[in-house]
């Protein structure tokens, strides 16, 4: 995970302490469409890593912002064409 990356014990523990959250949120993208292309997902990834890897820290918030709206929206949009 990405986050250890940081060595930043407060943190890691936040995000170890939503870890139960972060993967109800991920399994409901799952439950909506278990086809979706992880093409996008996989790709928001390694931008992620590309940043991190610059050490540029403008670069790798702007990646998580968008991968975590593009997440969001993704799942919006499949409950709406739900209903």
């Amino acid at each position: 995970m990405f986050i250890h990356a940081s060595k930043n014990a407060r943190l890691i523990r936040v995000i170890e302490d939503m870890q139960h959250q972060i993967e109800l949120f991920r399994g409901l993208g799952r439950t909506i469409n278990p086809r979706t292309d992880l093409k996008s997902a996989v790709e928001e990834h390694c931008e992620i890593r590309h940043a991190l890897r610059a050490r540029n820290p403008q670069r790798a918030e702007k990646a998580v912002r968008a991968h975590l709206q593009n997440g969001l929206c993704y799942r919006l949009e499949a409950l709406q064409a739900r209903r």
